[in-house]
């Protein structure tokens, strides 16, 4: 009775704001069938990885039957996943179905498999498994036998699509869709929730529920709630395009200029991009405008059909003077300049030639793109070495105008490195990608010693070493492929405890699945001093 309680109740939270169709009042039903078959199946097994408690299995059932809804009524969200890991991967199922290999239904197992292993990161965090994993398959087995009888003679009117086939006129009409999707649907709820939780804040967080939808990059593939959703709902393709960038959004200071207005409706606002000084359009239609001119709004925008709209929070500055606006923009271009990047191509740019200088002298310095220190205190003598040497090949003109600017006590930067990253004595390699900068990876002689070994059982801390430079945010796909150019991609495969692992489409989709921010378009981390950036500086 509890069960199906939970299950009505989950299936409520998370319907979208749309009327029932004729498919909604059948799903807590085949759900609750569903659940009884996983725990009458989960009963014989013996591994605690595949086995959930009774809260996880009422989740279980009920996102296994929201993904059976989507495939039934081509709501699109799966059909959008699929066909873009087929073009990125060479295959919609990425290590259960082969390159050229076909499906056999519906809700064949392997796309059931594919699913829960996804699913079972959020349901069983710290537990790794397999894909070929027996319990997994006979769980995708069971699944795939209740779900083809309960959904053979079901009507396909459902609130999901009546809600994502609403138009699409304006941009909120496509944000409400995301923010849905993104905090309910059964491919991403999950995975939002932890996001909040990381970021310490609670599920309606404005500001991280939009960070969620339009930046971050989750297991499905790499690719986010844009990705998805732009792929399902009923656009053209230059909209379709254009939605897939929101998540280069224009963060910026806005000076407020003019309103137009509509009788008692203020529809469009005109400000000024205070890092780029260019003129943006907002679209509003409000009647009770929480803006003025002359204002400064710190908030983010995004394109939708030749205009721009509000995306997330806004904070407002009232009658800012003109001393204040300059120093508001330098402030943003020292310390937000990734984000500046975005509508700043000019610095983009010169960033982008920096970087590919310091590669330079990093490559003429080492012998090479990686090098491998024994521990902090190493990585930091070399790398001051380093710099003074590159400092020291620059006119005295220079480098004193470098040194006045940004107050250094000695002609080079100073290094400051975390206590943890210092003290460390494990081995910590230093990759110089020559699109994004210095990565430095520790414990990096488990990684090697793990990618030399060839077919021998790797150790506790050489799987750890493998996850955590494949799982790491801050190492790019570069580093990883520049070592298994050297050593193979055997070791990868075997910490993850994937079968016949090959680079292409095992590797390709691994990272894109840990590291799908570094398959967007991407802005060095380094900064520039506006109105003093010179060509010439080391």
């Amino acid at each position: 009775m509890r069960s199906k309680q939970n299950i009505d109740r989950l299936f409520k939270t998370h319907r979208p704001p749309s009327a029932p169709g004729r498919l909604d009042l059948y799903l807590p039903g085949i759900a609750q069938e569903l659940r009884e078959a996983l725990a009458g199946t989960q009963e014989t097994f013996i591994d605690p990885a595949c086995q959930l408690d009774a809260t996880a299995l009422d989740q279980l059932a009920v996102a296994l039957v929201e993904f059976a809804e989507d495939i039934h009524t081509d709501a699109g969200l799966w059909r959008t996943l699929e066909s873009y890991q087929s073009e990125l991967c060479g295959t919609p199922l990425p290590l259960f179905l082969k390159p050229g290999e076909k499906l056999a239904g519906r809700f064949d197992s392997r796309r059931i498999r594919y699913f829960l292993y996804i699913l079972w990161a959020q349901l069983q965090p710290d537990c790794l498994v397999s894909p070929s994993h027996k319990d997994l398959a006979k769980l995708a087995e069971t699944t795939s036998e209740v779900l083809s009888a309960s959904f053979r003679r079901m009507p396909k009117d459902s609130s999901i699509v009546r809600f994502l086939r609403t138009p699409n006129q304006r941009a909120w009409d496509v944000k409400r869709k995301l923010v849905w999707a993104g905090r309910h649907s059964y491919l991403f709820r999950h995975q939002c929730a932890s996001y909040h939780k990381t970021s310490g804040v609670d599920i309606t967080d404005v500001g991280a529920t939009d960070d969620f939808i339009c930046q971050h990059c989750t297991d499905w593939c790499g690719l986010g709630v844009i990705d998805l959703l732009a792929g399902a709902l009923d656009l053209p393709e230059a909209d379709r395009l254009e939605l897939r960038t929101w998540y280069e959004r224009h963060q910026a200071f806005y000076h407020v200029i003019e309103f137009a207005n509509r009788g008692a409706v203020v529809e469009t606002m005109n400000v000024i991009n205070l890092v780029n000084d260019q003129p943006y359009r907002i679209r509003l239609e409000m009647e009770k405008c929480p803006f003025i001119v002359g204002q400064v709004v710190l908030g983010s925008l995004v394109p939708w059909r030749g205009e721009w709209y509000w995306s997330g929070s806004q904070r407002t500055w009232e009658k800012v003077d003109a001393a204040v606006i300059a120093m508001l923009k330098k402030q943003y271009l020292e310390k937000n300049s990734q984000i500046a990047y975005r509508y700043r191509p000019d610095l983009a740019a010169k960033a982008r030639a920096s970087v590919r200088e310091h590669y330079g002298d990093f490559v003429k310095y080492h012998g090479g793109d990686l090098v491998v220190f024994p521990d902090g205190l190493s990585l930091a003598a070399a790398h001051q070495k380093r710099m003074r040497e590159v400092y020291s090949a620059h006119s005295e003109g220079i480098v004193e105008n470098v040194m006045k600017r940004h107050g250094l006590r000695n002609p080079w930067p100073t290094l400051v490195l975390p206590d943890d990253l210092l003290k460390h004595n494990n081995g910590i390699g230093a990759f110089f990608n020559a699109d994004e900068g210095e990565e430095w990876m520790i414990h990096f002689n488990d990684v090697l010693s793990a990618f030399r070994k060839q077919a021998a059982v790797l150790t506790d801390d050489e799987v750890g070493g493998i996850r955590g430079i494949i799982e790491s945010e801050s190492i790019s796909p570069a580093f990883v492929q520049r070592l298994v150019r050297e050593h193979g991609s055997e070791a990868i495969g075997r910490a993850y405890m994937i079968r016949d692992f090959q680079p292409a489409p095992d590797l390709d989709w691994l990272l894109r699945r840990f590291k799908g921010k570094y398959y967007r378009r991407r802005y060095p981390a380094i900064s520039f001093v506006e109105g003093e950036i010179a060509d010439k500086e080391p």
